[in-house]
């Protein structure tokens, strides 16, 4: 569910596992240095409070044949709501909205910053994405010059401007080219017009998709 190409604060992921599975930090962390040393992550840095990276192939993997669009949006809900418990309650934008919103303009900078409002349209939350792109006080803590996830370029106050991304991920369209499918190397595959790397342990199956091969024992 986390963004493609980009390293994950441990935090983050730490407070979705917290949410779903009651694993505490430390716990995350060592569930997380299991993980690289299965080669699912592309990157592990310990430094900041730890981050990670997954490789391209696993993280469609996981969104496409593991969870599913269905559980996903559930995975995206689970994050924002696990992250709003840690912000304050603020006024809402304007006398026409019912009720306070979280303040997620008090995050610090960040990838939850970056791709807040990404995660919101993966949950079906698109009203609230609207309505927080058009708060002034998101913008403002965005602004200058910050490329946010979902704000379209221009978009004032009050005009919402969210865009949909929907990507080939999200649309369910296959994984591997036909050239990928014929080969079993370690080569990159492309996608998008850049090179998509596969973990060494990886393998593909009868019909040419990526596959993770048996667990090492």
């Amino acid at each position: 569910m986390f963004a493609e190409d980009e390293a994950v604060p441990v935090p983050v992921i730490a407070a979705l596992w917290q949410a779903t599975a009651g694993l505490n930090l430390m716990q995350s962390r060592a569930r997380i240095r299991e993980l690289h040393d299965l080669s699912p992550l592309s990157s592990l840095d310990s430094t900041s409070g730890g981050s990670i990276t997954l490789h391209d192939i696993v993280r469609d993997y996981l969104r496409l044949d593991f969870l599913g669009l269905a559980r996903l949006a559930v995975l995206h809900a689970t994050a924002i709501d696990a992250t709003a418990a840690s912000l304050a309650p603020s006024a809402p934008p304007a006398a026409s909205c019912s009720g306070p919103v979280v303040a997620w303009w008090d995050l610090p900078d960040g990838y939850l910053t970056d791709h807040l409002i990404t995660h919101m349209i993966g949950a079906g939350r698109t009203a609230e994405a609207e309505e927080l792109a058009g708060d002034p006080r998101w913008i403002e803590s965005r602004v200058p010059g910050a490329q946010v996830d979902g704000l379209e370029e221009g978009g004032g106050v009050g005009v919402g401007g969210v865009q949909m991304q929907v990507g080939a991920d999200d649309q369910g369209a296959a994984i591997g080219s036909s050239a990928a499918a014929a080969s079993h190397t370690r080569r990159p595959l492309r996608r998008g017009g850049r090179a998509r790397r596969v973990p060494a342990s990886w393998s593909t199956d009868a019909r040419g998709r990526w596959r993770p091969s048996s667990p090492r024992r």
